[in-house]
Formats: structure tokens, sequence, C-alpha cells
């Protein structure tokens, strides 16, 4: 949690629309930005989230009973430049001045980016002071998560031969990175992949494609997840589909 003076976070934002509580970031006219009590604060509960996250917002200091406007205008990673675009919502505080709400993290404004740096500002339409000072403003990343390996760009694995594993957005705190082989519906072998770092859950590592003997030809799925045991209807996953070939096969 940090200030920023009203000039340059506004002008950094350029903050532009306004959703509804507890849903997904989205598109609408957001209430004219006015100022906050100085001792309000805004907490996230992380650094770095992945789109259809819950962003847990803790707040306390604000006007009782009020509509706080959340303003994010997202950035290309490295800073600087103007907003790749903005986006808000609004929050309501309890009769303390306090509020904690989820709020979803949006898809990235550039399909292309791994990254993207985020601001948001939390200004409380109710309270007016003349001139601003201060705003309540919070940093933070949204990151895609996806995983990369050349090797099966062509969808044929090899399994005698190596793959660099380069994966992102793994945020949400697990520590390791796991592969689980199937053939059909049927888990043949799962497999440590590493370590998962930074606040995001990055890793870039080579690893053997099939981390165990007696490899059938035909077509396997291999599922990516924190889990090192696989439940395809409550972990997140990633999922490659590949086939090795008979003058490939192991088995």
């Amino acid at each position: 949690m940090s200030y920023l003076s009203p000039r340059r976070a506004l002008a950094a934002a350029t903050v532009a629309l306004l959703i509804a509580p507890a849903a997904v970031l989205a598109q609408e006219p957001p209430p004219p930005p006015t100022v906050v009590p100085p001792g309000a604060a805004v907490t996230l509960d992380r650094t770095c989230y992945a789109p259809g996250d819950a962003i847990v917002h803790t707040g306390r200091g604000f006007a009782p009973n009020a509509q706080v406007g959340e303003f994010v205008g997202f950035f290309a990673p490295g800073g600087g430049g103007d907003p790749l675009r903005s986006l808000g919502a609004t929050i309501t505080t309890d009769a303390s001045g306090s509020f904690t709400i989820a709020l979803r993290a949006p898809q990235l404004a550039r399909r292309s980016d791994r990254t993207e740096d985020a601001l948001s500002l939390f200004l409380d339409p109710g309270l007016v002071a003349s001139p601003p000072t201060m705003v309540p403003s919070a940093e933070w990343t949204l990151s895609a998560r996806d995983i990369k390996i050349a090797q099966w760009a062509n969808r044929i694995g090899d399994p005698a031969r190596s793959m660099t594993v380069d994966t992102y957005g793994w945020t949400g705190g697990r520590t390791n990175l796991y592969a689980h082989y199937y053939r059909g519906t049927t888990r043949i072998r799962s497999a440590k992949v590493g370590a998962l770092t930074g606040a995001c859950g990055n890793l870039k590592k080579q690893v053997k494609q099939f981390p165990f003997k007696r490899v059938k030809a035909g077509e396997w799925r291999v599922f990516f997840s924190t889990t090192p045991v696989l439940d395809k209807q409550r972990d997140t996953w990633l999922r490659k589909t590949l086939i090795v070939p008979r003058s490939r096969a192991t088995a």
C-alpha cells in the first residue's frame, strides 16, 4: 500500500470505467473522483494475480457506509507510458468505514504480454477536500497463466529427449509444479517438474519429456498443476496433448 499525489496517480491510471463489486473488473462509467480521509488505507492479499483469481481487498479508515471507487490502470511491464486500459469497481464500506471484498482479476489488455503492471486507486466520492493531497493506492501485477514447450510445438513426443518447460502465472501460493501423464482417462505417472519462483509462480527448466520408462506409442495428455495428485474438478491445470510415434516408443 502506498500513497501518490492525485495528479500523478490519476494521470497515470487514466481511469475511465466502473463495475459492480464482487464481479470481474468490467466497463461502466465511474463516479467523479474525490479524496478520502487521511487515515484511509487498503491492502491486497497478494502482489500478483492471474485472470480469474480473487483479489481480496481489505480497507479501513473510510467514511461509514460509503461508496468507495476503485480505479485501476494497467501498464506495459516495466512501467511508463500511457495505460493500456482502465477499469474500476464500487466498494461499499460498513458502519466503521471498513470493507473486505474479493474482485476477480480481468484478462490482460494485450494477449502478447506475460505480465502487466497494475495501479489501483481508492477514492471516496462522499468526501471532498480542496485541494486533494493524497489518495490510497496499491501496486500489483497481472500475470497470464500459460506453459510453453518448444519441443512439443508439433505435438510429437520423444521419450529419449529432453524439453524446456517455460511456464508462468501459477499465483495460488503453491511452491512446485507437477506433470501428470495420461493415456485416455488413465493416469500413468505423475512427476515433479520443479520449484515455482517469484510472486507470479514462474518456472523455466529443462527436464525429460517422459521421466519414466516404458512409454507406449499413441496419444498422451499431460496435465500440469501445482498439486502432486491431480483433481481435474478442483485444481487449476494446463494441458498438452501429443503423440508418441511407434518409432519412438519404449514399450
